[in-house]
C-alpha cells in the first residue's frame, strides 16, 4: 500500500508579495520555512519577511520604503473593454468594406486596361491599313506615270504615220523603235529568268527542310485511320473529347504535331490564321483576332471540353492553310494527321522529280 504524507501546506495573497531588494547571495541567513517566488526576473518574498529583515538589520529602511517593489495591481474596467470591443468589430467592418471596395476598384482598373489594350490594336491595325493604302497609292502612281508614257510613244507614233514624212525614213524610225522594245524586252526576260531561278533554290531548300522534319517527326499510316508520330500511336478518333486513348499519349502527339505545323509555317514563311504556341504536351492555340488574350489547349487534362475541341479545329484550319498556300488540295474537315503526311509525301515527291 501506499502512502501519502501531507508535509506543507501555505497560503498567501498577491498583496502580500513584496519584491527581494536584495540578491540571495548578499543575504546569508534566512528563515527555514522562507518561500522565495520569481516573477519577471525578480525574486518576490511575504512582508512579513522582509519585516523580519528589516528588524534583523539585513535590510535597509530606504530599500523597503520604495512602492515599486510591491507586485503591481492592474485593474480593469468592464465597460472599457466592452468600448474597445466596439471598436475592435467596428474596425473589422470597416477593413471589410474597404476590401469590397478594393476589389470593386480593381475589376474597373483591368477593364479600363482591357479596353485601352483593345484600343491600342485597333491603333496599330490602323497604322497598318494606312501604311499599305500608302504603298497601293505609290504603285498607282508609277502605273499612271507607265501608262501616261505609252500614250505619249502612241501619239508620236500617230503623228509621225499622219504627217508628210517620207516612207523610208518612217520606217527607218520603225526599226530603230524595234529594235529598242527587243533590248527592253530581252532585259525582262534576263530579270525574270533570274527570279525564277531565285525562287525555284527556295524551293528546293524548303522541300529539304521538310525532308529534315519528316527524320525528326515521322508520321506513318498503320491502317484502321491510325497514325503513328514519332512511335506513338493515335487514332483520328482519339482526338476528340470522348477519345479512349490515354491523355498524356493523345497530350504529346498534339505537342508533336504543333510544333511540326509551326516549323512549316517558318520554313514556307507563311503566317498562320491561328497562332501556334509549341510548349510540348503542353502546346495551346491562340486566336488574335477574336479572343486576344485567349488559350485554346491541346490537351485534355483539366481544361474545357469546348476549348479543347476549338483547338482541335483551329489545327487542322491551320493545316489547311498550309497545304493552300502549296497549292494542293485539302479535304475540307479531313484527319490532321491524313493531311500532314499527304503534305510532307507531296513535298518529298516534288523533290525527287526536281
Amino acid at each position: 500500500m501506499r502512502y501519502e504524507t501531507e508535509l506543507f501546506r501555505f497560503q498567501f495573497s498577491v498583496n502580500d508579495l513584496i519584491v527581494l531588494p536584495k540578491s540571495l547571495v548578499e543575504l546569508s541567513s534566512l528563515p527555514f520555512n522562507t518561500c522565495l517566488f520569481e516573477f519577471n526576473r525578480r525574486i518576490y518574498v511575504k512582508r512579513d519577511l522582509l519585516e523580519f529583515l528589516k528588524e534583523a538589520g539585513l535590510v535597509s529602511k530606504k530599500l523597503f520604503r520604495r512602492e515599486s517593489f510591491m507586485v503591481p495591481i492592474k485593474q480593469y474596467d468592464i465597460m472599457q473593454g466592452l468600448e474597445s470591443l466596439e471598436k475592435v468589430i467596428h474596425l473589422l467592418h470597416t477593413l471589410s468594406q474597404s476590401q469590397v471596395k478594393t476589389s470593386v476598384y480593381q475589376e474597373k482598373a483591368s477593364q479600363l486596361i482591357k479596353d485601352r489594350e483593345s484600343q491600342l490594336l485597333m491603333q496599330q491595325r490602323k497604322l497598318v491599313l494606312q501604311k499599305r493604302i500608302s504603298e497601293l497609292k505609290i504603285k498607282r502612281e508609277v502605273q499612271h506615270e507607265l501608262l501616261r508614257s505609252l500614250r505619249t510613244v502612241v501619239m508620236h507614233e500617230q503623228k509621225l504615220f499622219s504627217s508628210g514624212i517620207p516612207i523610208p525614213r518612217a520606217l527607218l524610225l520603225t526599226m530603230r523603235m524595234n529594235i529598242r522594245c527587243k533590248d527592253e524586252k530581252s532585259g525582262l526576260l534576263s530579270r525574270r529568268y533570274d527570279v525564277l531561278r531565285t525562287a525555284f533554290k527556295i524551293r528546293y531548300r524548303q522541300a529539304e527542310l521538310v525532308k529534315a522534319l519528316l527524320f525528326i517527326y515521322p508520321i506513318k499510316y498503320i491502317g484502321s485511320s491510325e497514325y503513328t508520330i514519332r512511335n506513338i500511336r493515335i487514332a483520328n478518333a482519339d482526338l476528340s473529347s470522348n477519345g479512349k486513348t490515354d491523355e498524356e499519349s493523345v497530350s504529346t502527339a498534339l505537342g508533336f504535331v504543333a510544333h511540326l505545323v509551326f516549323m512549316l509555317s517558318k520554313y514556307f514563311d507563311l503566317n498562320l490564321r491561328y497562332r501556334i504556341v509549341p510548349f510540348s504536351s503542353r502546346s495551346y492555340i491562340k486566336d488574335e483576332v477574336n479572343d486576344l488574350f485567349g488559350e485554346y489547349p491541346l490537351y485534355r487534362k483539366g481544361v474545357d471540353k469546348d476549348r479543347y475541341e476549338r483547338a482541335i479545329l483551329y489545327l487542322r484550319k491551320d493545316v489547311e492553310q498550309i497545304i493552300f498556300s502549296r497549292g494542293l488540295k485539302a479535304m475540307q474537315q479531313g484527319p490532321i494527321f491524313s493531311q500532314l503526311k499527304d503534305l510532307i509525301d507531296a513535298e518529298l515527291s516534288w523533290t525527287s522529280a526536281s
